[in-house]
């Protein structure tokens, strides 16, 4: 398995497991975290070549969450709209 599905799984796992992406989401504040107790002050006050990639970073792990979050969510509502035309059908038939 590779890395990427590695993490796709454990994020797609915490979704099934709790129904929203908690930890996960959560965990895209780590960078911002992290440069704020390296340099000890406000992350807006650093370099730009250095709130930049943890900036860049967030906002790619959070992007990358919500979709999964979406796509988890988009195949719920297939899976019960199936149920309930199945359902209809037996009542139906």
């Amino acid at each position: 398995m590779s890395f990427f599905g590695f993490i796709t799984d454990i994020v797609d796992r915490e979704i099934r497991l709790w129904g929203k992406p908690v930890l996960s989401l959560l965990a895209a504040c780590l960078p911002i975290v992290a440069l704020i107790f390296m340099f000890e002050g406000k992350p807006s006050e650093l370099p730009i070549t250095i709130l930049a990639p943890a900036l860049a970073v967030s906002v790619a792990w959070g992007g990358f969450v919500v979709w999964r979050d979406v796509r988890f969510q988009v195949r719920e509502l297939r899976r019960l709209r199936a149920l309930a035309d199945a359902e209809k059908a037996a009542n139906n038939g």
